[in-house]
Parts: structure tokens; C-alpha cells; sequence
């Protein structure tokens, strides 16, 4: 494909070429529902049932209770057989059978759902169960409580032909269903056993992540190689903080195309240092200059201006009577690495903002990145440095976990070793107009050049 720019800049173009590929693994984030949902239990009635009367009583409790899906447990087996349970409720059903005569003089003594849990959650019973049997989960303890539970199932006849009244007992289950086969299997280790239905209603689905996943994996280490040398770059012209970013067009007919190659310039014509300005120039950071730039090429695609609108290349000086207030931005090469691979892309002339394009970032972009990521509509977005205290992508909160990020520092402690952080997750919100997907990149390597405090804004 010949761009309106000129000829396609692929994955390993110019100084690209001699850019070693950073090893690591992709893990795809979660989303703030996913981080969450798996906290959340709910008290849910179990009985014990004849293994040949089941759905006939089943039958009878949908006619008797029909809210009894009022809170959606479908995530759940209905019946589960004895060797099927978990440990513990496996253990304690055989403790409930073999201490049945022992405890029917309690019977008369459960007033509700809190005394059942005191005596062990047995109701009321007459003698073992000798015949096949299945444990039926009912509903959630809310809707009805344990002695109408009772009530119904003892006017059944088939608890007549078991010999035995009802054994009913309450216990916890995940109140949302399971976002992945491992999540499910733990639950149904712990709680019940849990159906995995191959769907995410907390996020996208796994099938797409899957398939994004294995379509960015072959050019994800090379990509990052060159985020993180661009990063460098900056860093040793100290025109900013060692943090680079880079935005692909995977839709390019040679294959993945880089468009645009971007580093920090934070300390660029503000002077050098955190002593000159607080925080610097907050929109010149990575992520928003590199999109800077795909906006100020699709400008030019209407100007057919290109080279007249590039500053020098070491354009770095904010307060000459030249300068307008668009250089606040610097949304124009500065190192030789983001020249090279300006001047001519493979930027297509009926896009629209970053509609579907990808970006690769050494750090966690901050929350002002992470919704611009979010508002210039990227397709996907792949970042390597967790950046717990500041970061606007992952969804693991350390607020709900620990307190609040001052105290973690207050004790001397590390946001990302208590795998917390704001938990925004700002790439897929309900809230929001817009979702992507998004990985964290973990490398091999260890780039001390790129270490930056945990509190800084990426």
C-alpha cells in the first residue's frame, strides 16, 4: 500500500532494525466488574433429595416458589451429586447423616436461617437416608426462609417413600457468575459446583481477547523494544521522563505499520528538572504528543503541508515570539528515532481519530492518558510498568483492598507489591462511550534505565 505520506513504515523499518525484541508475556487486564466480582457471595438454601424424585420436586418448588430466580444463580449446578461437592460440605453432609436421630430432638428449636447455622444447619430428620440421593441447590436464602422451605418439601410424598423429612442447610455462593474455566473450577473447590459458560458479562469475551491476543504477540516484544528506546532517548537528551509509546496500524496491507513513535517531553522548553516546573509540561506527555502527532498528520493530509509544519527537530524553546500556543503540545519529532518514522506513514486519509489503531507504552499511562486513550477511540492498548499509585488502566484497587494509597506509603509499603492501585480500569467502563482491549506487557528484562518513582505521572 502507497499512503498519501509516502511508502508504509513497517514493525522493522530504519533504526528499527537494530532494535533487539524485549522478551515477555501478555496478560490481558481486568476489568473493574471482573476485579470485583469475585468477592461477592450469597447465602443460598441446599436440601437433600431422593435421586428419583428430583425433578418432580423440582417441578414443585417452581409452582410454590416461583421468585425463587429473583437472584440469578444459574452460574450453579441445580444438583450435584455426593462425590461432586466440595470437601468440607461433603464432609458435613456425612456428619449430618450419621448424627440424624442424635439431633432430631433439636428440631423444634431452629427459628430461622441464624439457629439453623448454630445446630450445624440441620431443620429436621427422622433417620438416615439409605437410597440414592442428590443435593438440590434452591434459591437464595433471601426469598424464603428455611422453615417454609421445609414446610413445602415435607408435604411432598416422596419424602414419605425416603423415609427421611427434609435436611435443609444454608450456605455461601458466588453471587456472579465466573469469568474464566480456572475461576470456576476454584469455586467449585470452595463453594458449589460452578458452571464456566465460555461468556464475560464483565468484560469482552474471551474468544475476542483470545483472538486480539495471538493477532499482537508476534510484534509485541519488537514493539516494545522500540517504546522503551524512544523512551531512553528522551531521557538522555533530558527532554523528559524515560517513557515511550508507540501507536500501529494494524490494518496496513504490507501488515502491522508503525505510524507514529513518541517520547516523553515533559521538561521540554520548560528547563530541565522537577525544580523548574512541578510536574512540567503535563501534554507533552508520551501518550499525548504520540497522539498529537496522528492528529497533526491527518491535518496535513488536508494541507498537503507536511514539512512546513514540522518545527526543527530540536525545537524545544516554548516562549520565543515564534511560538504559538500549539507548541504546548509538541506533537512533532524530537529524537531522531521519532523523525525517522514521521515523515513518512502509512496513515490512511479517511480515518478518524485512532479508531482502531493500537498503542504499546513502557509505563501505566496516567488517568489524563488513559482517557485520552479511551477518547481517540484505540483499538487496543498494551503498557509494561505497572504504575499503581497513578495509573488509570488496571482495575485491581488498592483503596478496597488496603485502606487508601497514604497509608500504604505511611507504613513504608509498595502499592504494586499489595497488587492494589486506583482501580479505574479506564479501558472498559460501562460508564464510558468507549471500550478497547488492553494487556500488560511483563518483560524479562530489567530496564533500570527506565525506572521512574511509583508516584510519578506516565
Amino acid at each position: 500500500m502507497q499512503g498519501a505520506l509516502g511508502a508504509s513504515k513497517g514493525i522493522d523499518h530504519g533504526q528499527a532494525t537494530s532494535v533487539e525484541p524485549k522478551h515477555g508475556q501478555l496478560i490481558p487486564l481486568k476489568t473493574t466488574l471482573e476485579s470485583r466480582s469475585s468477592t461477592r457471595t450469597v447465602d443460598a438454601h441446599v436440601v437433600q433429595i431422593p435421586t428419583t424424585s428430583a425433578n418432580t420436586i423440582l417441578c414443585v418448588l417452581r409452582e410454590e416458589i416461583p421468585e425463587q430466580d429473583a437472584i440469578n444463580l444459574q452460574h450453579l449446578r441445580r444438583f450435584a451429586k455426593p462425590d461432586f461437592l466440595p470437601d468440607h460440605l461433603g464432609t458435613l453432609l456425612s456428619s449430618f447423616d450419621e448424627n440424624i436421630n442424635d439431633n432430631e430432638a433439636q428440631e423444634n428449636n431452629h427459628n430461622g436461617a441464624d439457629d439453623m447455622r448454630q445446630a450445624g444447619g440441620l431443620i429436621s430428620s427422622k433417620e438416615s437416608i439409605a437410597e440414592p440421593s442428590l443435593h438440590l441447590l434452591v434459591c437464595a436464602a433471601s426469598i424464603i426462609p428455611s422453615r417454609d422451605l421445609v414446610s413445602i418439601l415435607s408435604s411432598h410424598p416422596s419424602f414419605s417413600d425416603f423415609a427421611s423429612t427434609p435436611v435443609v442447610r444454608t450456605i455461601p455462593v458466588p453471587l456472579l457468575p465466573p469469568t474464566s474455566d480456572e475461576q470456576a473450577k476454584a469455586w467449585s473447590r470452595e463453594y458449589w459446583p460452578t458452571v464456566y459458560k465460555r461468556n464475560n458479562p464483565f468484560g469482552p469475551h474471551p474468544s475476542l481477547v483470545s483472538r486480539a491476543e495471538d493477532e499482537i504477540r508476534p510484534q509485541a516484544d519488537k514493539l516494545m523494544a522500540l517504546a522503551t528506546r524512544v523512551a531512553a532517548e528522551v531521557d538522555g537528551l533530558a527532554i523528559g521522563e524515560p517513557v515511550g509509546a508507540v501507536i500501529v496500524d494494524r490494518k496496513v496491507d504490507e501488515g502491522p505499520a508503525v505510524l507514529a513513535i513518541a517520547g516523553d517531553a515533559r521538561w521540554c522548553g520548560g528547563g530541565q528538572g522537577q525544580e523548574s516546573i512541578q510536574d512540567g509540561n503535563i501534554m507533552a506527555h508520551a501518550v499525548m504528543r504520540a497522539i498529537g502527532m496522528i492528529a497533526r498528520q491527518r491535518r496535513t493530509l488536508v494541507t498537503q503541508s507536511l514539512h512546513q509544519e514540522i518545527p526543527p527537530t530540536d525545537a524545544c524553546v516554548t516562549d520565543t515570539p515564534e511560538a504559538s500556543e500549539e507548541d504546548i503540545f509538541k506533537d512533532w519529532p524530537l529524537t531522531n528515532l521519532e523523525k525517522s518514522y514521521y515523515s513518512q506513514t502509512p496513515i490512511t486519509p479517511n480515518g478518524y481519530l485512532c479508531v482502531d489503531l493500537e498503542i504499546y507504552i513502557t509505563h501505566e499511562p496516567c488517568i489524563m492518558c488513559s482517557m485520552a486513550i479511551n477518547h481517540s477511540r484505540f483499538g487496543r492498548v498494551v503498557f509494561g510498568k505497572r504504575m499503581p499509585w497513578t495509573g488509570g488502566l488496571t482495575s485491581e484497587s488498592t483503596v478496597a483492598l488496603a485502606g487508601s494509597v497514604k497509608d500504604i506509603g505511611e507504613r513504608g509499603g509498595s502499592v504494586e507489591s499489595e497488587e492494589g492501585g486506583l482501580g479505574y480500569g479506564l479501558f472498559w467502563r460501562r460508564e464510558l462511550n468507549w471500550k478497547l482491549l488492553g494487556w500488560r506487557w511483563v518483560g524479562m528484562d530489567d530496564d533500570v534505565e527506565l525506572a521512574i518513582s511509583e508516584d510519578w505521572h506516565a
